[in-house]
């Protein structure tokens, strides 16, 4: 969220959705942190220099080959990749559910 600070080496607390978790928040020690959501357009004007085609495939394929894990890539019984998220974000997640749909997640 805007106004959060997530930093590597700081212990921050999460809340985990897995519904098979036995503890709803967890307190996680990050050794590498990297922005998820990056504006392209602010104020109706381009915000970055957009990577080429050949950039774009390479950063797919180091994302596969880097930074995801053999089991989720496998076709049959795939491990299920959960993401847990800080306070603020559930909290959102939330909200926004019960907006569009009237209840609680």
């Amino acid at each position: 969220m805007d106004g959060e600070e997530i930093e590597a080496g700081k212990p921050v607390t999460m809340v985990n959705l897995d519904s098979d978790a036995i503890e709803r928040t967890v307190t996680i020690t990050p050794t590498k942190v990297k922005k998820l959501l990056v504006p392209h357009i602010l104020h109706g004007e381009l915000a970055m220099e957009l990577p080429s085609i050949a950039e774009k495939k390479a950063y797919i394929a180091r994302q596969l080959t880097d930074e995801t894990w053999e089991s989720e890539l496998r076709l049959e019984c795939p491990h299920k990749h959960y993401v847990n998220m800080t306070p603020a974000v559930a909290e959102c997640r939330s909200r926004m559910y019960a907006e569009l749909h009237g209840g609680k997640v």
